[in-house]
């Protein structure tokens, strides 16, 4: 049985609803079966083609018959669990193959494009297709290239889904990594201070999210560095904003005093609607109805 990943099956579905995508996109063994079986189609487009599905109702069809054996939607359910278990247990526990890994003394990154880096003196290309997710045990070991932007995902579950948030990241070569506690966060730290690259805080939206970037990793940061607050925070947060968040944070708010445009006018948008947003938000499709 061939090996089908979870962003690859993702874009099957969309080519099963009428996408069209530039063949450079579409990695991995099952496209190029698929155009072999004549099952998705191309046409050429400046230097490259692009690939659609002539019929989506026979490419769902021949994707049960041959190679997964239920819905794309059941597949694509089943394999984000099994995800969010792999990374909830190194989490937990440090490496996925080695008890003996304590997660302080190590972290997760991400790529959602191929970046080569070094670990352990060895070079390999992290990438969607191939290595999802890289559990690095040793900090000192591992290098990347100077012009990947670092970008701190404060929750597991979207670090582990944040292909589908890529468009908050255009125009750089991001690097994602999670939050750890503060009790065992210090290897990603000590990490962080030896790198001069651009530095993203991508948390939830509210005092205790400011306070973990202002407080834990700001001042570690050699390079530019920033919180991320989308264009459309103040509808999102007027929309979906918990209010018992703002309550429960309130003890830390004059705590907050930065001098980065995007906290002065995302704290304005907390005090005034006196609630908080956590970015498991952009898990879901719900919030692009209120981005307009």
């Amino acid at each position: 049985m061939i090996n089908i990943t979870l962003n690859q099956v993702r874009l099957l579905k969309s080519l099963s609803l009428g996408e069209r995508f530039p063949l450079s996109n579409l990695k991995g063994k099952i496209f190029q079966l698929l155009l072999d079986e004549h099952v998705l189609s191309k046409f050429p487009q400046g230097n490259g083609f692009i690939i659609y599905a002539h019929s989506p109702i026979a490419l769902l069809n021949h994707l049960s018959n041959k190679y997964i054996k239920c819905s794309l939607d059941d597949y694509i359910e089943k394999m984000e669990i099994n995800e969010l278990r792999k990374v909830d247990n190194i989490l937990m526990r440090g490496n996925s193959k080695s008890n003996e890994t304590h997660p302080m003394n190590s972290f997760l990154v991400k790529s959602i494009e191929p970046i080569e880096v070094s670990l352990s003196k060895r070079k390999l290309v992290l990438s969607p297709e191939v290595w999802p997710v890289c559990f690095v045990s040793n900090h000192e070991e591992f290098t990347i290239p100077s012009d990947v932007t670092i970008v701190m995902v404060e929750n597991p579950e979207n670090f582990i889904f944040i292909e589908e948030q890529k468009e908050f990241f255009e125009g750089m070569r991001p690097l994602f990594t999670t939050y750890y506690p503060r009790d065992t966060h210090r290897s990603l730290v000590n990490w962080l201070e030896t790198l001069p690259n651009a530095y993203i805080h991508y948390g939830d939206f509210d005092i205790a999210g400011v306070y973990i970037y202002q407080d834990i990793y700001k001042k570690h940061i050699k390079g530019p560095k920033k919180f991320f607050v989308p264009k459309f925070i103040d509808k999102l947060m007027h929309r979906f904003g918990d209010a018992e968040l703002y309550d429960k944070q309130l003890s830390y708010r004059n705590s907050i005093i930065s001098d980065e445009p995007g906290i002065q006018e995302l704290m304005k948008i907390i005090d005034k609607e006196h609630k908080g947003l956590e970015q498991e938000i952009f898990n879901s499709k719900e919030y692009k109805k209120y981005t307009d």
